[in-house]
């Protein structure tokens, strides 16, 4: 059985049940739901742990649609540890993106906080794939980017130096208003 903060995950991506399963199946994306999920807090069924994909396969259909939001709440997205996103599954990041941005006004969300680790490599690859994700979000909701050890040096190694795309790409005036 699933934990109601799984379910209620998978209430709020249901619309997107399809994407998701064709980018599985297409190995796109092999562990990035699982990621979600785990995070959730519930991979589990009875001792049994479930993949990515049996986990949305097996899920429930969702017969309800998801509480309302009272009067003044919003949302805040997190999207933690990107770093993975940019540098061997782009398509899950630009998902991410395109998701907040079809339901900015459905769930009021107010903001975007990637925390840490935009690129796994500090590679003009991996950079160009996070200012294409991230700016889909541009003028549509306000973000902020959190670099990370994986976003400095060579092959993202900050131990030989602190060099870094991040400016090249996100530049201070992108987020000047």
């Amino acid at each position: 059985m699933l934990c109601p903060v799984t379910n209620r995950l998978l209430c709020i991506l249901s619309e997107y049940k399809d994407r998701i399963m064709t980018a599985i199946n297409r190995c796109y994306l092999p562990i990035t739901l699982g990621i979600i999920l785990s995070l959730a807090g519930c991979m589990q069924t009875g001792k049994n742990v479930q993949t990515a994909k049996e986990a949305v396969s097996n899920a429930p259909e969702v017969n309800e649609p998801p509480l309302p939001f009272v009067p003044g709440s919003w949302t805040l997205v997190l999207l933690p540890d990107t770093q993975t996103y940019c540098s061997q599954y782009p398509g899950m990041f630009d998902l991410q993106t395109l998701w907040v941005v079809d339901n900015k006004d459905k769930y009021n969300i107010v903001y975007v906080l990637q925390n840490g680790d935009i690129t796994d490599y500090n590679t003009r690859l991996e950079w160009e794939r996070a200012d294409r994700a991230l700016g889909r979000l541009d003028g549509v909701v306000p973000y902020a980017i959190v670099t990370g050890n994986h976003d400095y040096g060579v092959k993202g190694n900050m131990a030989k130096d602190r060099n870094t795309f991040i400016n090249d790409y996100f530049p201070p005036s992108r987020f000047e208003s």
